[in-house]
């Protein structure tokens, strides 16, 4: 019986040490993503103009996108399962509404932040 208790001790002590080892790696990027957005926000408008002169379409092609995977990701928020079903009923493939729905948290925090 005291084999089970040292395999419980390992287990224990080792999912202490991942979320040790998780809450260390996410205080990590939390303080490294001021200085990201800080080096993204820098240098936004050499890529601009650099995204300019590589494709000239480019600069007009931009905002519709944009606008078109915003209003998908409203229509998805608001919509729910209902919505869901009707884009793949109109024909999108799952996996792009998968990954549509992935982004649906970090535009959320995004637009929080934006707006506060």
């Amino acid at each position: 019986m005291s084999g089970f208790g040292n395999i419980f001790k390992d287990i224990g002590s080792f999912a202490v040490k991942a979320f040790d080892d998780v809450k260390l790696a996410l205080t990590k990027a939390a303080n490294e993503a001021p200085v990201i957005e800080a080096a993204i926000q820098k240098d936004a408008p050499e890529i601009e103009a650099l995204a300019k002169v590589v494709a000239p379409s480019l600069a007009g092609f931009s905002p519709g996108i944009i606008s078109l995977g915003e209003e998908v990701l409203s229509v998805l928020e608001q919509g729910g399962a209902a919505a869901e079903a009707n884009f793949l009923n109109s024909g999108m493939d799952q996996s792009v509404l998968d990954a549509a729905k992935a982004l649906l948290p970090a535009a959320k925090a995004l637009v929080t932040k934006k707006t506060s």
